[in-house]
């Protein structure tokens, strides 16, 4: 074989492996982390599709998902349960093959995050008696949880520098004026934290205005779910896909 033949083939495998380094770069590897609202779980106690799954689909019907993760959230998650799972390196399975929290931090180029609505209503309580609530306690405890999610940002940048965006408090419940402003000390102080560690914060409260009537958990309907997967949208395109 000739010099020059092997010099060709040589240069176009080189071109063919660099077109396909570039193609993959522009592609997400997307880590989903938190509570119920990623798995999509409802009042009725269904699993339908979490707002990360909309986000999902949003990047596979662009051809820009490399890699989508949600094993690592489950409903009942608490800010520290996240923190234990990031310092203990949680492994699970996936296709037949160990994946590790950390591991998964480090590749992300995306991820989400919902956390801090079981902390707050483990304080607050379902459909609570306004008239016997403690309501220093009850600041108090989303002091002590700023705290715990400050340490979640510090684990969550020492692993990802790339972008991460997560969802605010709500309201769940028949509107009253104490609890609004619970929920607003509450955003104010995750706004804040956030700000620092570059985490932006979806403000998905909205979604829950104008409710009728009280319920008896805080999880969203399938069609708020729907609706919060809107707003994730918006910023994962103005972030992500625009960068």
């Amino acid at each position: 074989m000739k010099l020059k033949t092997v010099f060709v083939i040589v240069l176009t495998l080189i071109l063919v492996f660099l077109i396909y380094l570039s193609n993959m770069d522009q592609k997400v590897y997307y880590v989903a982390l938190g509570d119920y609202q990623v798995l999509g779980l409802t009042n009725s106690g269904e699993i339908t599709y979490g707002y990360s799954d909309y986000l999902k689909e949003e990047l596979k019907s662009k051809n820009k998902l490399e890699r989508y993760i949600n094993g690592f959230a489950k409903d009942n998650m608490r800010i520290t349960d996240m923190i234990h799972d990031i310092t203990d390196n949680k492994t699970i399975q996936m296709n037949g093959k160990d994946q590790t929290l950390k591991n998964a931090l480090i590749k992300a180029d995306f991820v989400t995050l919902s956390i801090g609505m079981n902390d707050l209503y483990y304080k607050i309580g379902v459909n609570p008696d306004f008239e016997t609530l403690n309501y220093n306690e009850v600041y108090y405890h989303i002091d002590e949880m700023m705290i715990d999610l400050e340490r979640l940002f510090q684990l969550l940048r020492e692993y990802c520098k790339e972008d991460i965006i997560m969802t605010d408090f709500y309201n769940p419940l028949e509107e009253n004026e104490k609890l609004n402003e619970i929920l607003i000390y509450a955003n104010e102080r995750l706004y804040e934290l956030a700000s620092t560690f570059q985490i932006q914060v979806v403000k998905i409260h909205t979604v829950f205005q104008n409710k009728n009537g009280t319920i008896t958990s805080i999880y969203p309907t399938k069609e708020e779910y729907q609706k919060i997967s809107e707003k994730m949208k918006e910023t994962m395109v103005d972030t992500l896909l625009n960068d």
